[in-house]
């Protein structure tokens, strides 16, 4: 990636969320799931919890 991307990993330990960016698909994601990703500079990003409580994990990547 380019210093103005960085690949981040979210792994998802309980619970369920869906993660919103714009001009791209929504992505649910449950207990268990993990998603790749390369965040750029100019990309906004949401991500919003759908179950009473969520364990999110979210590495950066280098």
């Amino acid at each position: 990636p380019s210093s103005e991307e960085r690949l981040l990993w979210i792994q998802v330990i309980d619970g369920e969320l869906k993660l919103q960016s714009k001009g791209t698909p929504e992505q649910s994601l449950r207990r268990g799931d993990g998603l790749g990703l390369t965040q750029e500079a100019s990309t906004q990003r949401e991500l919003i919890g759908l179950s009473e409580h969520a364990d999110v994990l979210l590495f950066a990547l280098s």
